[in-house]
């Protein structure tokens, strides 16, 4: 029963984690447009 409970918040929190990697990626991209380019 645990598992099946928390199931749903680890997805959420791995959505979350995936949403702020994007975001500091995206600030990254803005500092650096030439690398950015490159990784692609």
């Amino acid at each position: 029963m645990i598992n099946d409970y928390y199931r749903p918040s680890l997805l959420i929190i791995d959505k979350l984690v995936s949403v702020m990697f994007r975001i500091i990626q995206a600030g990254k991209v803005g500092e650096n447009q030439h690398e950015a380019a490159g990784v692609g």
